[in-house]
């Protein structure tokens, strides 16, 4: 049966499915039966990057979702994106009639879908100067004392164009719904996740590079060294108790006011956290929480932590439902609320961020969790 159902599984993913086959592989992933082998297969292709989003909707999805609803407790059960994924079979729309699916989405009547969120900022220079920043725009955007500003492909970039920088400083802000790139002057990258700002000169001199953020930032820090050939630190400030001194890595710092903690998650190199005259040094795959103290977390999920950067969900171990739906508020720039106090409920999965936020709710969904939405307002109930 598993040659069986890996054969058809193939020739979906090919679209060479003919109808048959397609009524075929419906029925078999409705069959508990073969649950563990479509687990297997579903998750061998999102390794291999399979283009969930692109894949037709259909009641398998349902069916699947019903299956592995109804083998774990209520509340451990898992949002498998296994499930989500398999909003994939083409079925027919007579067979899509035939059930009633138990919906749990109440969208408001003729409204347009909430899309995902984009590329784009807000560039304030160091005069005050506000530039709107979107895929739209492109080239030159200022000269500032010796450094050209220009927008290429979506990335915000600044070069030297005298040799002798007259440094101002300026601030790019990601509004909710937003996400953006920018290349600092000494080549250092920066990606900047929803509702989050930098704060960086336009040129950097002296004996170390310092920048702020707040709400979260991804970072590939380019190695400088003075005229002694010393390495010149790059640091990042949070506020005034808390920065992450680094020498060239890979790392990513969630700041956000509403999180319960303060997370630098290092991928390459190594970084030095300060907080009020305490330190610790991070090493590839530590992750630093700041609360009241630094606690380092051994092991830590680095490909949660940057997932945001990767363009997907990536919710592992526990995560409640109030962080998820932080990040959905942020991405999809509208409201959560809570009908009757935020749910005990936990999710494991992952999801790509291209999605409507309908669709995204529709992967949820599978949980003992409702959702209704009106204008930009998401209400959660149980």
């Amino acid at each position: 049966m598993n040659k069986r159902i890996d054969f058809l599984f193939s020739r979906y993913l090919a679209r060479t499915c003919t109808p048959e086959e397609l009524q075929e592989l419906s029925q078999l992933l409705a069959d508990p039966a073969n649950e563990v082998r479509f687990r297997a297969l579903i998750d061998a292709e999102i390794e291999a990057g399979m283009p969930l989003e692109q894949l037709p909707a259909g009641e398998a999805e349902q069916v699947f979702r019903e299956v592995l609803q109804s083998r774990q407790p209520r509340q451990y059960k898992r949002w498998w994106l296994a499930a989500a994924c398999l909003l994939l079979l083409a079925v027919p729309a007579t067979l899509l009639l035939q059930r009633s699916p138990s919906a749990t989405i109440t969208p408001q009547a003729a409204a347009k879908p909430i899309t995902p969120g984009s590329e784009g900022a807000i560039l304030t220079l160091g005069n005050g100067q506000s530039v709107l920043l979107d895929s739209t725009r492109h080239g030159l955007i200022s000269v500032q004392g010796g450094s050209n500003v220009t927008l290429q492909k979506g990335t915000l970039a600044y070069t030297n164009n005298t040799g002798k920088a007259s440094v101002q400083y300026n601030k790019l802000e990601t509004p909710r719904g937003r996400q953006f790139r920018i290349t600092l002057s000494d080549g250092t990258i920066a990606w900047l996740n929803a509702a989050s700002s930098l704060r960086y000169p336009t040129g950097f001199n002296g004996n170390s590079r310092e920048v702020e953020i707040t709400g979260e930032a991804y970072f590939e820090v380019a190695a400088a060294y003075d005229a002694q050939h010393r390495k010149i630190p790059f640091i990042v400030k949070i506020n005034e108790q808390t920065s992450v001194e680094v020498l060239g890595t890979h790392f990513n710092i969630n700041a956000y006011d509403d999180e319960e903690s303060i997370r630098t998650t290092l991928l390459e190199g190594s970084v030095n956290i300060h907080n009020n005259g305490k330190e610790a040094l991070l090493k590839p795959g530590q992750q630093a929480r700041i609360h009241d103290h630094i606690k380092i977390v051994e092991n830590a999920d680095v490909a949660q932590a940057v997932a945001w950067k990767n363009g997907m969900f990536h919710f592992s171990g526990r995560t409640g439902i109030a962080e998820v739906m932080r990040q959905i508020a942020r991405w999809y720039d509208v409201e959560v609320k809570y009908e009757k106090g935020v749910p005990d409920l936990v999710f494991s999965g992952k999801m790509q961020r291209n999605l409507n936020l309908d669709q995204v709710l529709k992967g949820l969904s599978s949980m003992d969790v409702h959702f209704k939405t009106e204008g930009r307002t998401l209400t959660v109930s149980p």
